[in-house]
């Protein structure tokens, strides 16, 4: 039997066994770093053994929590008066690189505790080696074995470091300040013991181990490292993520206690490996899992919950803006189906963002491993960065829909604003601010990324123009997006909603990044200046393009040799006295890292030299090379090298064991190592795209002020309060037309006049306007039956003509039933002066409407005498028996108006228009007004290559211009006076600035050194100014 010594030595015989000397030869030992096994025996009597089988066998089949106690029990009668034979003393090496990544893990603030089965000097030895504990580190060792003596150590211990922290003294104390900033801790598995039993103790143990560098535990079983374990996971608060790390079966448990488990597979076997969340083949691997992956995927992951949540929040908030414009009915401001495919349209850009981007390289981030800290800290994922993007989002929504609201008379001058086209605009605003605003967060652009964020685009107009066209799946949406992506104020309404935004983030962010920069920008901008100087490095390109040629020489003779497989053997015929070639196979050999590729395999993979094989296993043509046995020969005597060819047909296995190829595109894409081009947000840059935008948003503003200027229009408001119109900014010229609050039941005949305040060229249209009038409120507007109207029936089978179904104090039902085409607008206008101008009142519908959706019933006119009152009939002399719900005034009238105050198309005059020129009107007004306090208005227009009548609009580009150059001339000044040298690295090289990083800010040094990089060494160059 063998173990431990302190499990062996309490089983021992003491009559056999001199402790003494045996705790001497353990100690020195320990003390040079060796790992310690006792070794012992005892012979069993036949009937002690029997007895023992069956008491054990009985333990063995007890069902519940008592059979491991049970087992234990038995195991401790007959685990006694062992004969101790000796003890062993191995060199257990340190892998490669160990101490290196313990050292970085500990400059990212990773809190390290080992916990280990050797002894204490073992441990302490094995610590220093490995830089757990490093030279100057005060190490406090609690080996105490009595419960009390443990407790009140503890409590010294801690009461010392709470005076120190409170700035009292620390004389005649354990602990000094200075010592506190370095603390190690060395614990044994018999003072844990005690400690894991005790709550109380257990609080304090923790307390000192907050306060320590790193803590070490030492003889410590299987199952105290993983009470430790979840004695740090639930006992510190806030929750801390714990990494357990381990390779043997005996570190099984505590993987499985931690948050993240990690295996080493290896000697030891694959028990850890196959319980853990990751494996790996190397310690020195974890410092890539943690400080390169695992703060990709952090950040990523960040970035996909915060631009989730601010994406979601702004089409939010832009229905509940809207809601207001609607009298808070419920109205939607999209189409059902334009309005559920948001989360599909903006789906592709964040998802390359959650698996590409990469704010710093891997090369970079092992260089600094304090970058780590972003993730520690939660500095990308908190409560601060939710409040941003809430009022981020506020501030986009507005933007949003707002600059649309502040073209909607343009937009209705044209026939626009419909509900259709105003909510598809408004939603085509948001689309392209939030991919504007996925884009500005994307810091690694690869050719996928650039793809996925074209295809993005690409597939919402391939959306829109596909269901744009399909009646049969929206009857409202026909034709909207065709009609909206023909008008020139669509484009400009669409470049002005993401720069303003564009404006709002790119200040934001340089006023962050110039006065309050975190530690991510620190470490994004030394990541472009160390790559950029390695780009300029030509003797790092002569070296890659060395090693490219190289490799693709070497694949193309593997490809046309044809080779299968192949084994390197070297004879030594003086040294090898079994004559058997010692093989060493490529079968033998999975690589994580192919750089790390063993230099006798290297040396036969670049040469194809191998030793004579088993003829017997394949076909084999030897060819001996004279020159190259020549010169083996004169290096080596007593080595006989030749080179074998293997021939075979079929695919190549010689890289089936190697990891898929760098050079290829599979290969780069799964190493994260595509093509890139990756350059920070700089105050150069930010500047010029400010400027550019500025400069765009004058031009745009300009020819918008322009063409509206050419349009113009006109307007008598002849019923209901002036105010309505002029406290929205119309120029209005009021004329009394007033009708009394009844329904079809009087009308009021009367002549408008209205004077020409300048020239209008034809086609000049006549439109009537509506105040207060909510044609978008969710009952009104959802209160018609399609069927009737797009001529399925005439008696559909549905529930929506809520009123207006049945005609009153009579059997008819009105066709079409409803409230939306019952309260049609019918007062009509007449043009009785200049002589010689009429109003053409064809062809003021969109012509798909006439085509497509609207359709007289089967049956029509006839059914009209028959249990139906039809349109004609409800309005009579205003619609005709002939066109029915085909009338084109009723047409324009369905499309609902996007605002509660808006003009519809009546008519147009065809004829040029002078200045001065008096249009006297006949009116004979029927719309009632007066219940809902709303207006009616009598407007003529004119259009320009602009649209509508965009004035306001153009100005309010033309000042986002104006302030958009002057805060980029700001930005310029300020460079010039204070400019600020980027990819300054001396924040990144502190040893100790975790308290400078509260809340994510770091304060930058006056004085800043120029660096630049060796990519060969890794290594920077810090140059000196001005006796830095």
């Amino acid at each position: 039997v063998k173990g431990a010594d302190n499990v062996m030595l309490e089983r021992a015989d003491e009559k056999t066994t001199d402790s003494n000397e045996l705790n001497g030869h353990l100690t020195a030992y320990s003390t040079h770093g060796l790992r310690t096994l006792v070794v012992g025996q005892r012979t069993i009597p036949a009937d002690e053994f029997k007895k023992f089988k069956e008491e054990y066998e009985k333990a063995s089949t007890t069902v519940g929590d008592q059979r491991k106690v049970l087992l234990e029990q038995v195991a401790e009668k007959i685990e006694v008066g062992i004969q101790v034979l000796g003890v062993t003393a191995i060199e257990d090496k340190l892998q490669e690189d160990v101490a290196k990544t313990i050292s970085n893990l500990a400059e990212a603030g990773i809190k390290l505790w080992v916990l280990t089965g050797d002894k204490v000097e073992t441990a302490i030895n094995i610590g220093y080696s490995c830089k757990v504990l490093v030279p100057g580190m005060k190490v406090i060792k609690i080996a105490e074995t009595e419960p009390e003596k443990i407790n009140l150590r503890l409590e010294n211990l801690c009461r010392q470091i709470r005076n120190i922290k409170e700035g009292l003294g620390d004389e005649h104390t354990e602990i000094t300040r200075v010592q506190l900033e370095s603390l190690g801790l060395v614990i044994t598995g018999k003072a844990l013991k005690h400690i894991m039993s005790n709550d109380l103790v257990k609080a304090l143990l923790l307390e000192l181990g907050m306060a320590c560098k790193v803590v070490i535990g030492c003889r410590v079983s299987p199952l105290q490292k993983a009470m430790v374990v979840e004695m740090v996971r639930f006992g510190i608060k806030p929750e801390p993520i714990t990494l357990a790390i381990g390779d043997g079966a005996n570190d099984v448990t505590m993987i499985q206690k931690a948050h993240v488990g990690v295996g080493i597979s290896g000697n030891e076997g694959q028990q850890a490996a196959n319980v853990s969340d990751f494996s790996i083949s190397r310690f020195k691997y974890l410092q890539k899992l943690l400080l390169v992956h695992g703060r990709w995927n952090y950040r990523r992951m960040c970035k996909v919950i915060t631009y989730t949540f601010y994406k979601n929040f702004c089409i939010t908030l832009t229905l509940l803006y809207y809601s207001a414009f609607t009298g808070f009915s419920g109205t939607s401001l999209y189409d059902s189906w334009v309005y559920v495919s948001f989360n599909v349209h903006t789906m592709l850009p964040i998802c390359a963002i959650g698996c590409l981007d990469q704010d710093v390289r891997a090369s970079t981030m092992e260089m600094f491993p304090a970058l780590y800290m972003t993730g520690r800290l939660n500095l990308d994922l908190n409560t601060k960065i939710i409040v941003q993007y809430i009022l981020l989002a506020i501030m986009h929504s507005l933007i949003v829909v707002f600059w649309p609201y502040f073209s909607y008379f343009g937009l209705d001058q044209d026939d626009l604003g419909g509900l259709g086209v105003f909510g598809t605009l408004v939603f085509s605003c948001l689309f392209f601010t939030v991919s504007y605003r996925v884009m500005l967060i994307t810091i690694t652009w690869t050719e996928i990324t650039a793809i996925v964020m074209f295809l993005s685009f690409f597939f919402y107009f391939v959306f829109l123009v596909v269901y744009g066209v399909w009646l049969g799946l929206s009857w409202t949406f026909f034709w909207v997006p065709y009609k909206m992506m023909g008008s020139w104020i669509f484009w400009v309404v669409l470049f002005t909603v993401p720069s303003t935004a564009l404006y709002i983030d790119f200040v934001i962010m340089w006023i962050s990044r110039e006065f309050f920069p975190t530690i991510i920008d620190y470490g994004i901008e030394a990541d472009y200046v160390i790559h950029k100087n390695a780009k300029k490095n030509l003797i790092m390109q002569s070296l890659a393009e060395q090693v490219r040629v190289d490799a693709t020489h070497f694949d193309r003779d593997v490809k046309e040799a044809h080779i299968n497989d192949f084994e390197m053997a070297r004879i030594s015929e003086a040294n090898s006295g079994d004559g058997m070639p010692r093989k060493i196979s490529a079968k033998g050999f999975a690589f994580s890292h192919p750089e790390e590729m063993p230099p006798n395999l290297h040396r036969a993979m670049t040469t194809h030299t191998i030793t004579e094989l088993d003829k017997q296993d394949s076909e084999v043509n030897i060819e001996s090379d004279k020159k190259g046995a020549d010169a083996d020969e004169s290096t080596s005597t007593d080595t006989k090298v030749v080179k074998v060819a293997v021939k075979t047909h079929g695919d190549t296995k010689l890289h089936k064991n190697r990891p898929l190829d760098r050079s290829s595109w599979c290969g780069k894409f799964l190493q994260q190592d595509l093509p890139r081009l990756q350059k920070p947000l700089t105050p150069c840059l930010t500047m010029s795209i400010l400027a550019f935008v500025g400069c765009a948003l004058i031009l745009l503003g300009g020819l918008v002020v322009m063409g509206s200027s050419d349009a113009s229009y006109q307007m008598i408001q002849y019923d209901g309060d002036s105010q309505n119109y002029k406290t929205l900014g119309y120029k209005v010229n009021y004329q009394d037309c007033s009708l009394a609050a009844a329904r079809n039941q009087t009308y009021r005949t009367c002549n408008l006049t209205m004077t020409l305040e300048e020239d209008m060229d034809s086609p000049v249209f006549v439109h009537y306007g509506l105040s207060s009038f909510y044609q978008n409120f969710q009952k009104y507007i959802t209160s018609y039956t399609q069927d009737q109207l797009d001529g399925t029936t005439a008696s559909p089978d549905s529930t929506t003509c809520t009123s207006y179904d049945s005609v009153p104090n009579s059997d008819d039902k009105f066709l079409p039933c409803g409230l939306y085409p019952n309260s049609f607008f019918n007062d009509t206008f007449r043009l009785i002066e200049p002589a010689g101008v009429t109003l053409n009142e064809n062809d003021i519908a969109w012509d798909v409407d006439k085509k497509y959706r609207f359709k007289n019933p089967p049956g029509y006119p006839g059914i009209c005498q028959n249990g139906y009152q039809c349109l004609y009939q409800t309005y009579p002399g205003i619609v005709s028996e002939q066109d029915g719900v085909q009338d084109e005034r009723f047409m324009v009238w369905m499309r609902p108006a996007a605002l509660a105050t808006f003009m519809k198309k009546y008519a147009r005059i065809d004829k040029d228009l002078k200045k001065g020129t008096t249009l006297t009107f006949e009116v004979t007004a029927r719309f009632v007004v007066e219940t809902f306090k709303g207006g009616k208005a009598l407007i003529l227009t004119q259009d320009s290559w602009i649209g509508g009548k965009n004035t306001f609009m153009g100005v309010g580009m033309l000042v986002m211009g104006g302030l958009t150059l002057f805060t980029t001339l700001l930005m310029l000044i300020k460079q010039l006076l204070y400019p600020r040298t980027i990819g300054t690295t001396d924040v990144l090289e502190e040893a100790d600035f975790e308290e400078n990083v509260a809340g994510g800010r770091v304060h930058r040094a006056k004085d800043t050194p120029e660096i630049s990089a060796k990519p060969s060494s890794n290594v920077i160059e810090v140059k000196e100014k001005d006796g830095l």
